[in-house]
């Protein structure tokens, strides 16, 4: 009768286990279900890795150990995804996670070498005219004063990676802050001059996911190493799009943004010269910049005063602002209006339509009246709603401070999937 109800017990003690479980999306290890499911995408990513670089077996035999090694390391991370706690620990398995996602790195550097040897071109002139600025800025030359059209034929840039003007002339200024191509300098100085910018943007986008594998709370940390093998990531960083520069600064910049107003020392510079250097980069986290101001100003306002909130609103302006003009300082005082000619060329230039946001149904279908400034006029109706929005809601819109600017990019006329 004894042994009757203790297992009459049990099975209660199991099926209130497995309740539990159930309403708190766990299993009996105690980590949740969703979290072992990106763990185990980690793995499936980097086993996906090994079937991208099989494809280049026959240029380089020697590719067999990392295809051999990624599908090992691979095929491990998801079986070690779903051990109990009791077996690997939740800091056992971040370090797996860091295992995972160095794998990822270093088929990412293998896979770019494949892409280099065979297409040794560069596909846009937004990265020929940098690494061209670069050179030029190497040997003591402003190259906001110097046309980029040598760079076309030095790097191979096909007519399809032109940006053309209305007047069907290609744009042949240098269109980005300084940081854009500063960041090229040190490779270039050591002497690498072969496809150096394609490796700084690869080394970028590679720093940007281990950055966030970093500042992520561990139960979605593996997504660093997701994000970082999306075939339209890993394309625009091999493939001549610049943005990859970018992106470990407005990762450090997003980190904690919300803690600015109260943080104190070196610790609260981090963000706004993350995010200055950002837009000394590109003009695409100019964007982003008034959202975040916003943010910090009513974050501030709720704990503290108006003047406090006013005050420190300004004090992350001057920083990120200060950070801004330190690498374009030296041009914009030796020629500044080279230097901001240059800067606003993708806004004023009348560059052609592009893109694959709103514009590409009047591309494709002929929707619309073909009027590009009714696009720009929606893109900065959109913009301009955007924030009040987030103003006037917040916090409800925090999470997505760096995000909405992307909305009233897929209203302008040049609006890239980049």
């Amino acid at each position: 009768m004894g042994s009757l109800v203790d297992g009459a017990n049990a099975v209660l003690a199991d099926d209130a286990d497995a309740a539990d479980s159930r309403q708190t999306g766990s299993d009996h290890g105690g980590t949740p279900v969703a979290t072992r499911a990106l763990r185990s995408l980690a793995g499936v990513f980097v086993v996906t890795w090994a079937f991208r670089i099989s494809g280049y077996i026959t240029f380089a035999s020697w590719s067999a150990i990392p295809i051999v090694a990624l599908g090992l390391v691979g095929l491990l991370v998801i079986i070690a995804a779903w051990l109990p706690d009791s077996v690997l620990s939740d800091r056992r398995q971040h370090q797996i996670g860091w295992i995972a996602l160095a794998a990822v790195i270093a088929a990412l550097a293998i896979w770019s070498y494949f892409q280099v040897y065979t297409a040794p071109d560069y596909g846009t002139d937004e990265i020929a005219f940098d690494q061209y600025a670069a050179q030029l800025a190497l040997h003591g030359i402003n190259p906001y004063l110097h046309s980029m059209a040598p760079a076309f034929p030095l790097f191979h840039v096909s007519p399809n990676g032109y940006t053309f003007q209305l007047n069907g002339q290609p744009v042949t200024a240098l269109s980005y802050p300084a940081l854009a191509f500063e960041a090229y300098l040190p490779l270039l100085a050591a002497g690498v001059t072969t496809q150096a910018a394609v490796w700084v943007e690869v080394f970028a986008w590679a720093l940007g996911a281990v950055i966030l594998y970093a500042v992520l709370p561990r139960s979605v940390a593996p997504l660093a190493g997701v994000l970082a093998s999306i075939d339209v990531y890993v394309g625009y960083a091999v493939g001549g799009v610049t943005d990859s520069l970018f992106v470990p600064l407005l990762i450090g910049a997003a980190a904690g943004w919300d803690r600015f107003s109260s943080t104190r020392g070196p610790a609260a510079w981090r963000g706004p010269v993350c995010l200055g250097l950002a837009m000394a980069v590109k003009q695409t986290p100019w964007l982003v910049f008034p959202f975040v101001l916003a943010g910090i100003v009513a974050e501030s306002r709720r704990k503290n005063r108006r003047w406090r909130a006013l005050r420190d609103g300004l004090r992350y302006t001057g920083i990120a602002w200060a950070a801004f003009a330190v690498p374009n300082l030296p041009y914009a005082v030796e020629a500044p209006g080279a230097w901001l000619r240059g800067v606003l060329t993708p806004i004023a230039a009348h560059t052609v339509p592009a893109g694959q946001g709103l514009i590409s149904l009047s591309l494709s279908l002929m929707v619309g009246g073909g009027s590009l400034r009714a696009y720009d006029v929606a893109a900065v109706v959109v913009f301009a709603a955007l924030l009040a929005c987030f103003v006037t809601t917040y916090p409800a819109l925090k999470p997505a401070a760096f995000l909405l600017p992307s909305i009233a990019l897929f209203f302008a006329d040049r609006s890239f999937g980049s």
